[in-house]
C-alpha cells in the first residue's frame, strides 16, 4: 500500500469548504489513522460509530414532554355526554334485577378408574387373591387389563412372582416397574 502524504489529503478535499484549521485537523486525523494502521473502510466505520454515539448521547439530553392527553380526554367526555343525552334520563328504580335461572350443573364426565384411583391412596395388592376392583385401583390398570390379569391367573393357577404380569397384554416393562412396589404374590 502506498503511503499518501498530507498534501494529497488536503488536495483531494474541496478547497472552498475547508479552512486552514480544518485542513490542519484533517492532517492530524490522517496521522492518527496512519499511526493506528486503520484502513479507509475501518476509519469510515469508526467515524460512523462515533457520530452515532455522540448523536445518542445528545438525544438523551433533550427533554421529552409528555403527549397532550387533554384533547383525547375531552373527546371521550364529549362522546359520553352525547351517549347519555341519547339515552335520556333513566330512573334507577325502573331498572329491574335480571332474573337468572341457575340450573344444577352436571359434573364433567370422568373416567371412573381415574376418580377411584385419585380418591384412594397407594394400594398393596395380592395378585393371587385380588378382585377386579382391587386390580383396577393399581396405576395404569383399567377394566380390560384387570380382566386380562384375572384370565392369566385362571390359566396358570397362581402367580409365583409379580413379574409374571408382563405376560398380560398392556403391561410392559415400564408399567411393571411402576407396579412392582404395589403388588405381591403372598398366599
Amino acid at each position: 500500500m502506498q503511503k499518501k502524504s498530507t498534501t494529497e489529503v488536503t488536495c483531494r478535499l474541496s478547497p472552498g469548504l475547508i479552512t486552514h484549521t480544518d485542513a490542519t485537523d484533517m492532517t492530524i486525523l490522517f496521522r492518527i489513522q496512519e499511526h493506528v494502521a486503520l484502513t479507509q473502510i475501518e476509519t469510515r466505520t469508526l467515524a460512523t460509530l462515533l457520530v452515532l454515539l455522540v448523536g445518542g448521547l445528545a438525544a438523551q439530553r433533550i427533554p421529552v414532554s409528555p403527549p397532550d392527553t387533554s384533547l383525547v380526554q375531552s373527546t371521550r367526555a364529549e362522546r359520553f355526554a352525547a351517549l347519555a343525552d341519547s339515552l335520556g334520563s333513566v330512573d334507577v328504580g325502573e331498572i329491574a334485577e335480571p332474573q337468572v335461572e341457575v340450573a344444577a350443573a352436571e359434573p364433567a364426565p370422568q373416567r371412573a378408574t381415574r376418580a377411584r384411583k385419585a380418591d384412594s391412596g397407594p394400594v398393596y395388592v395380592n395378585l393371587n387373591t385380588a378382585s377386579q376392583a382391587e386390580l383396577e385401583r393399581l396405576p395404569r390398570v383399567g377394566p380390560k387389563t384387570a380382566e386380562r390379569i384375572l384370565a392369566l391367573r385362571a390359566e396358570i393357577g397362581q402367580f409365583s412372582e409379580p413379574d409374571q404380569l408382563t405376560r398380560v397384554k398392556g403391561i410392559g416393562v415400564k408399567t411393571m416397574d411402576r407396579l412392582r412396589p404395589l403388588v405381591h404374590v403372598g398366599s
